[in-house]
């Protein structure tokens, strides 16, 4: 008998952080990559099993989750911690001093407050993000004048 994958909702795209706790689980599962929170916790609730992300190192517990965990009480099999090292990215021909938008999550800007005060203190953020991976697929989008004034973290 074929040894069948279960899968694995997580959030996506591939290379996130949820991608790297994943690869800690080898083969085991067939991953399921979804854009939001509510997608993620929908999957769980049908019976999928789910990599949520759970705590972070200088924010503490991250609300989304653990609002879900209170309100949909869920079996947790397996803690995973991942270092995390923060990136900061835009258009190849953007420069640094130009950069007015920052596409980032919520997070992600707490977590990076200071550096974003102190270097980028006029810029405007959007922020509707659950994923990282998602901040960068949207500046790789962008044309024209956006393309040269914005950037990502995650």
């Amino acid at each position: 008998m074929a040894n069948k994958q279960k899968k694995l909702a997580l959030l996506g795209p591939p290379g996130t952080f949820s991608s790297i706790a994943a690869d800690k689980l080898g083969r085991m599962y067939r991953r399921k990559y979804l854009f939001s929170f509510q997608s993620l916790f929908q999957h769980i609730q049908k019976g999928i099993h789910g990599l949520l992300p759970y705590r972070n190192a200088v924010l503490g517990k991250i609300a989304k989750t653990e609002k879900f965990l209170k309100k949909f009480p869920t079996l947790i099999l397996r803690r995973i911690r991942i270092p995390i090292k923060l990136v900061m990215a835009g258009h190849h021909s953007a420069k640094l001093r130009n950069v007015r938008r920052i596409f980032v999550m919520p997070v992600v800007k707490a977590q990076c407050r200071k550096f974003l005060k102190k270097y980028f203190p006029k810029a405007s953020f959007i922020k509707n993000f659950d994923s990282s991976g998602y901040a960068f697929k949207k500046i790789v989008q962008l044309k024209g004048v956006l393309a040269h004034t914005s950037a990502a973290i995650g």
